[in-house]
């Protein structure tokens, strides 16, 4: 949002992974030059269900942003190629104890 305060500047993004910063509602001057996390997870979903035989999947991720696009990257493939995911867990941020779920 701040790149949009100032038109006449070029803002350079090459670290953050977050999808929002070029997917929705982009400021003009803000380029990325890394890839977001849907694209980390390219492939895997079809791997998943053509190649592993993987019909029906749950997920399991932290809940902040990065993670939610690195599930719904990997949904939209094995989703599409007939694979269902009937649960989805989001783990609190900085909790490395995934038993709860």
């Amino acid at each position: 949002d701040y790149a949009k305060t100032q038109p006449n500047v070029t803002f350079i993004n090459g670290t953050s992974a977050a999808q929002d910063t070029t997917l929705r509602n982009p400021a003009e001057n803000f380029f990325r030059f890394s890839t977001d996390g849907a694209q980390w997870m390219a492939g895997l979903g079809t791997y998943a269900f053509k190649d592993k035989g993987y019909k029906k999947v749950a997920t399991v991720a932290e809940d902040y942003s990065f993670p939610y696009t690195q599930v719904f990257g990997f949904m939209a493939e094995f989703c599409k190629a007939g694979g269902h995911v009937p649960s989805k867990s989001w783990v609190p941020i900085g909790n490395k104890d995934f038993s709860s779920v």
